[in-house]
């Protein structure tokens, strides 16, 4: 019980890193709006490189519990259903690593960057 108390933690506390992300992502584009309704360009690459970093840690670890789920599954009934959770998380994380770096490759490319 304490291992599943432990992992239900974890998991609370990156939920609320995704929510955190989420927040700076709704900050970002608060602030492009504002920018265009005054006819300004507004950079907000920090903002988002931030936010993007944040979902990275946060799948990442998400994806370490899916493997740890899948090992405790083998030769379980649960093991299929244990490595497509595993794929899944791995298919999202990978997305997520792709978008941090377009983000990178853009603040590059920036004038400032």
């Amino acid at each position: 019980m304490g291992k599943e108390l432990e992992q239900a933690d974890k998991s609370l506390f990156f939920l609320t890193v995704l929510l955190g992300s989420i927040l700076l992502s709704w900050r970002a584009l608060w602030l492009q709006r504002q920018g265009l309704c005054r006819g300004e360009e507004t950079d907000v690459t920090g903002l988002r490189l931030a936010a993007s970093v944040l979902v990275v840690l946060s799948l990442s670890v998400f994806f370490c519990l899916a493997l740890q789920g899948r090992r405790d599954a083998a030769g379980t009934d649960g093991e299929a259903s244990a490595a497509t959770n595993v794929l899944a998380s791995l298919l999202v994380l990978l997305a997520a690593l792709l978008r941090l770096g377009e983000l990178l490759k853009e603040e590059e490319n920036s004038p400032a960057g």
